[in-house]
């Protein structure tokens, strides 16, 4: 099984919520799933590193602001699901 989680702050430092998204991808890949994160920005170079060891994506979506903005997320998490 392949979870998606969308978090509307990126991890850019290492503290409580940066461990909570390591133990989560670690816990899931043992059970043998898959985690996709989006991040609304860069994560730390030492997250990126532990998920890629736990065989997750990750991509990054900066929210616009405005009409359409929903619509842009809603493109965005499609494109994210069709792979």
């Amino acid at each position: 099984m392949t979870v998606l989680q969308i978090l509307g702050i990126h991890p850019k430092k290492l503290g409580g919520f940066e461990d909570y998204i390591l133990t989560f991808a670690k816990m899931m890949n043992e059970q043998g799933h898959r985690t996709v994160f989006v991040f609304e920005g860069e994560p730390h170079p030492y997250i990126k590193m532990k998920l890629s060891s736990y065989d997750c994506l990750y991509f990054i979506h900066q929210r616009l602001k405005g009409i359409y903005a929903f619509f842009h997320s809603l493109y965005f998490l499609i494109q994210i699901i069709h792979k």
